[in-house]
């Protein structure tokens, strides 16, 4: 068995450039790193295209033999220079970034302009557990970022995701509801037998007034605590669960 111990190695610096959004976007593939995010990978279907693991994991070792994947084995030095957190744990899987879905009838959220990726995270694992898809305009942070799949534990693998540019008309020709979630001035809001899009802007911005005029209705979450705003995670995450009937987030 090679171990690969030079950072400078041809391969490694191929896997190295997938840590910044022009790397990936030029290669459509991302990474998706430690044994977790691994796992939910082989369990989801998705067989990565290269696994780059550390010598002593053997764990990884046995998958990459079972299921007759490629494989860098590199040193521990290696290894941290193909990931972006301070203790990264192998494999660090390349996976293809898979295709955008076409918007169906069925619940959405709406991730409109928000620029955070740990927030993208969040309310992609949120939509996995409450069975909704989501989708995301150009302006997001990109949700197969390494940190965007972190924070989502899972959830992006699963989800029928697609990408919007007109968020408000493209949800209705789908045949959705719209809801703009805003800060004050809107309604509360329970489930019904339509299938809602639940539109949701950054924490700094918002939606804009165009997206929240055209939308059908306006959803603003109860605070008693006399709080002025939430995380857009927290708030995407309420507003899925506030108008999530028993049978409504059934595909």
């Amino acid at each position: 068995m090679d171990i690969v111990s030079s950072r400078s190695n041809t391969r490694v610096k191929a896997v190295r450039r997938l840590l910044t959004p022009k790397g990936r976007s030029e290669a459509g593939r991302t990474l998706v790193e430690g044994p977790r995010g691994f796992g939910e990978l082989i369990d989801a279907g998705i067989l990565p295209v290269l696994v780059v693991r550390a010598s002593s994991d053997r764990i990884t070792a046995s998958a990459v033999v079972e299921l007759a994947l490629d494989e860098i084995v590199v040193t521990d030095d290696v290894l941290v220079s193909v990931s972006d957190t301070a203790a990264p744990q192998s494999p660090v899987a390349v996976i293809e970034r898979p295709a955008s879905h076409v918007l169906r009838r069925h619940p959405t959220v709406v991730l409109v302009d928000i620029a955070d990726p740990g927030n993208v995270g969040t309310i992609l694992r949120s939509a996995g557990a409450f069975g909704w898809d989501a989708a995301i305009t150009p302006g997001s942070a990109d949700p197969w970022a390494p940190k965007a799949l972190r924070a989502a534990a899972g959830a992006t693998f699963r989800l029928h995701l697609s990408t919007v540019t007109e968020p408000v008309s493209e949800c209705s020709e789908a045949g959705l509801e719209t809801i703009a979630l805003v800060a004050d001035g809107g309604a509360l809001l329970s489930p019904t037998s339509t299938a809602p899009a639940v539109l949701v802007g950054s924490e700094s911005e918002g939606l804009s007034s165009g997206i929240v005029q055209d939308a059908d209705h306006r959803m603003t979450i109860a605070m008693p605590g006399g709080r002025e705003s939430l995380n857009a995670g927290v708030a995407a995450s309420i507003a899925m669960h506030d108008l999530t009937g028993p049978d409504l987030a059934k595909p």
